[in-house]
């Protein structure tokens, strides 16, 4: 057996111990499986050891000694390669996949190592599907950038496990902390008001058509037109998860002018908020406010001065305009959320994309393309409900001083 093989005898000998561990075996099966394991292991360091003794080139040339450095790195094995180069490893591995390509016993070997690294657990059915590539999954988040994410509003949690719990104690609930001097025992303090938060994370899935010309094109343009597609339509799905969650509000206002807009920042929300508090709103609201005018005749939307292109309301607040289309009006009635929404919502996120493809399924083979499938899996909860406001802008109402 040369190097290679025996590297790959050790890998497989030591998989088995593990198992072996894991599954509870006897000590009498776990010292015969270390027996073999530190056989193959000194028949390894016996190889290395006669290479070694080889007579070497005279004076190898430079490229030689590339090649040979190179083939050296080839041949570790699988569980000798450190995460990041399993990783670049398992990027040829999903686009010969997407491709329809045969998948070798390497490449599932290598999927496994990912799926691991990843503490992924496909939860569509037995086969599953593939994982977006760390490279690929950067460019999304670096594409999504481009859009207006709600999630960079909210509080995002990565999580490793479908379902769990948080605990919460409400701003308006927190009491402070006892005062104490030296030797004082510290009691508990009175009355803590705490919510358990739970979480389930939900698959949300698509189906992307990928001609087949372009599956022949090379990687950066397939990986590009996969990872553009899957970010634009994350974000659209998790915006319009967002809103569905925030309408879910307790506190509603009613706006109809100047005044009532600015009891609710005055009032209704919590001082402590106000620094981080901002103003989601629809096409139809940002229009309507752009136009308004305080007492003194001041727009009260006004330039960030950081970022002329986005407007501040009453010089304090960031607003964020999205399209009537995700937040309709509805019966004259423009939608507005107002407050701190990174302590109102909070997304539990899995962190991965999973993808799988077909040239046979669906419509796939009547119209000559390869489609994927893409789950993105979060779920998304309310936090502190107190911390925002679900208002609904009266478009009819005409207030003092704007006629």
């Amino acid at each position: 057996m040369n190097e290679r093989e025996l590297r790959q005898l050790v890998a497989k000998r030591k998989k088995a111990y593990d198992d072996a561990v894991g599954e509870k075996k006897s000590v009498d099966e776990l010292r015969a499986l270390v027996a073999e394991l530190k056989e193959a292991r000194d028949l390894l360091d016996l190889e290395i050891e006669a290479r070694g003794l080889e007579n070497p080139p005279i004076d190898p040339d430079p490229e030689s000694v590339k090649r040979a450095r190179k083939d050296e790195h080839d041949e570790r094995g699988l569980d000798e390669l450190e995460d990041d180069e399993v990783e670049a490893r398992y990027t040829k591995v999903f686009l010969k996949a997407i491709r329809g390509k045969n998948v070798t016993r390497d490449d599932e070997a290598i999927f496994e190592r990912v799926k691991n690294i990843r503490k992924f657990e496909s939860s569509v059915d037995e086969e599953g599907g593939l994982i977006i590539p760390v490279d690929m999954q950067t460019k999304i988040n670096e594409f999504r950038r481009q859009f207006i994410a709600l999630e960079n509003l909210v509080t995002v949690e990565m999580v490793m496990t479908k379902s769990g719990s948080r605990v919460l104690e409400k701003l308006a609930d927190i009491t402070p902390f006892a005062s104490i001097e030296e030797w004082d025992e510290i009691g508990e303090i009175e009355n803590p008001k705490f919510q358990n938060k739970k979480y389930a994370i939900k698959d949300y899935a698509g189906i992307l058509p990928i001609p087949n010309t372009l599956l022949q094109d090379n990687d950066a343009n397939l990986m590009a037109y996969v990872y553009k597609w899957i970010a634009k339509k994350s974000i659209i799905t998790r915006n319009v998860t967002i809103l569905v969650l925030l309408k879910t509000l307790p506190k509603k206002a009613a706006i109809t002018d100047v005044d009532s807009l600015k009891d609710v920042y005055n009032v209704e929300l919590d001082p402590e908020l106000l620094a981080s508090s901002s103003a989601v709103m629809n096409q139809d609201a940002f229009n309507f406010l752009d136009k308004l005018k305080d007492k003194d005749g001041k727009y009260i939307l006004q330039p960030n001065p950081v970022d002329a292109t986005k407007k501040l309301l009453f010089g304090s607040y960031p607003v964020v305009t999205l399209g009537n289309k995700f937040l309709p009006t509805v019966a004259k009635k423009a939608p507005i959320i107002m407050g701190d929404l990174k302590e109102a919502a909070i997304v539990f996120d899995r962190g991965v994309y999973e993808i799988k493809a077909t040239d046979v399924g669906g419509k796939s083979f009547t119209r000559n393309t390869t489609d994927i499938r893409v789950i993105d899996r979060f779920d998304a909860q309310l936090w502190d409900d107190d911390a925002a406001i679900w208002g609904e802008i009266d478009l009819t109402a005409v207030p003092a001083g704007n006629e």
